[in-house]
């Protein structure tokens, strides 16, 4: 069906969008080490069409803990590649000023070929200079001539939002063909982190399970240098879940993609069944129409992506303790981790757990690692809702009672007075059977006391309980175990295992 050729066209820049989703909304964590950690987003390649220059956006993305100051974008390009830069830049190198830990700053430049340029294109460098005039990062991008011109369909930018769980904005969307040829009609697709919903409204719009996302479909051609925009009318809504954790900051994208005749004939028998009606977009400007083209030269710049930070909506994680029963030699196990109460949900939780001295471990939950000793940070899969809980089995032979070990949530939230509670240990007592009787043939004298019950009492360790009586939480914590700095290290060590171990799956020998 033609919609798999759509979504497949739209398939390469959702992907990118979902790599950068993937580390988005998480629960902010000191970095004893704070670096920027930079980036360049360029294009690969810039085609430009009948003499028209083309505008490209170079971005620098700070994805580190630390501010970046006083870097330059610097270019290196041949004279045949057109290469202009905006006013306030030099001859070949652009101010990029401050950019804070998350943040993004852009450079937009122009390309318009020369006559010189060579018919297969001609690469260029740029790259991102740090104030002490050190190289940090650089790039290669060609610039190639379209002779035979098409389309180029061009998204705008959408800024940043910031808003509550549960709440709901309009997502701006505007687009410009700066191509030659005109499409039939455009797909929008709008996507993003598991948090942020965008509810079908109109009867021109489906959700799509393969994008995670909406898409939209739009009839009619959109001419060379028209701009359009999503009516003010029938507004794209981005709605955030009312269970998403926060402060944190999650990242959605939109994308567009020309339609051919064939597209539209087929598309809309999936995409308009619903009621009601249809998603308008509305032409800012007007130009001659030329005849229809599928192709799309530049679709680099059919994507934006926009961040969405999330207001203070916390989760309260309980810790769930538990308890050892049996005599000395038992084998016994337990479940123990976290419990989400809301009324947010949890993601990238950490329990770290330690067992008591009394226990000897036999089997370990498989997603948990061991940090030290008894230690283990422990890890569930996905995100804990409320009312969700995450435990993890240990199976251990009881040897003596004692001190109880620790359940420990690592994630903080609004109530850190029940991220901790106890592995307890309780000791059954054993008893011995019955001295056997004397020989039938004694009798036993009238004055004598009857042979006693001999039973075995357990000695516990100074501190500890023999009873079953509910134990004070008295194990160490891992980062009393590990010290303060190292303990990061070792659940980075830690997370590093459970991850290769999801890679690879079950342990095998």
């Amino acid at each position: 069906m033609r919609l798999r050729t759509l979504l497949g066209r739209i398939g390469l820049p959702v992907t990118l969008v979902a790599l950068a989703t993937a580390s988005a909304g998480l629960p902010a964590h000191a970095d004893p080490d704070p670096a920027p950690e930079l980036n360049l987003e360029v294009p690969g390649y810039v085609y430009t069409v009948a003499g028209q220059p083309k505008s490209v956006e170079i971005a620098v993305v700070n994805g580190g803990g630390a501010a970046l100051t006083g870097a330059k974008v610097r270019f290196d390009a041949p004279a045949a590649v057109g290469l202009a830069l905006p006013a306030g830049c030099a001859a070949d190198a652009c101010p990029v000023g401050d950019v804070a830990p998350g943040g993004r700053a852009a450079v937009r430049v122009s390309i318009d070929p020369t006559d010189d340029l060579d018919r297969f294109g001609e690469e260029f460098t740029v790259g991102l200079q740090g104030a002490d005039g050190k190289w940090i990062t650089q790039e290669r991008v060609t610039a190639v001539r379209a002779p035979e011109g098409g389309v180029d369909l061009e998204l705008a930018p959408i800024d940043d939002f910031r808003l509550a769980a549960g709440a709901s904005a309009d997502v701006p969307i505007a687009l410009t063909n700066t191509g030659t040829e005109a499409p039939a009609g455009f797909g929008l697709v709008l996507t993003g982190d598991q948090f942020l919903d965008f509810p079908v409204l109109y009867s021109n719009c489906f959700a799509e399970d393969e994008l995670g996302g909406t898409v939209c479909v739009f009839d009619g051609p959109v001419q060379p240098g028209d701009m359009v925009k999503i009516s003010a009318g029938t507004p794209m809504r981005l709605h955030v879940a009312e269970d998403t954790p926060g402060p944190g900051t999650y990242i959605g994208g939109a994308f567009v993609v020309g339609l051919t005749d064939d597209d539209l004939r087929e598309v809309p028998a999936t995409a308009r069944k619903s009621r009601g009606s249809a998603l308008r977009a509305e032409p800012v400007t007007t130009s001659a129409a030329p005849a229809p083209d599928p192709s799309e030269l530049n679709d680099w710049d059919n994507v934006r992506t926009f961040a969405v930070a999330v207001s203070a909506n916390p989760a309260n994680l309980v810790a769930v303790g538990g308890t050892f029963d049996g005599a000395v030699g038992d084998a016994r196990t337990v479940k123990v981790g976290a419990r989400n109460d809301g009324p947010a949900a949890a993601r990238a939780v950490e329990v770290a757990v330690t067992l008591p001295a009394g226990v000897e471990v036999t089997e370990a939950d498989e997603r948990c690692a061991l940090v030290t000793g008894g230690a283990y940070v422990c890890r569930p899969a996905g995100v804990l809702r409320m009312g969700d809980e995450a435990l993890f089995s240990f199976t251990g032979k009881i040897k003596s009672g004692g001190a109880a070990g620790t359940v420990e949530i690592l994630a903080q939230d609004g109530n850190q007075a029940d991220n901790k509670a106890a592995i307890g240990v309780k000791v059954a007592p054993v008893t011995t059977s019955p001295s056997p009787s004397p020989s039938a043939t004694t009798s036993p004298s009238p004055t004598s006391s009857p042979t006693p019950t001999a039973t075995a009492t357990t000695t516990t360790p100074a501190g500890g309980t023999g009873g079953g009586e509910s134990l004070p939480i008295t194990g160490a914590p891992v980062a009393k175990i590990a010290g303060s700095g190292g303990l990061l290290v070792l659940i980075g060590a830690a997370m590093l295992v459970l991850t290769r171990r999801r890679n690879l799956g079950p342990d095998v020998g």
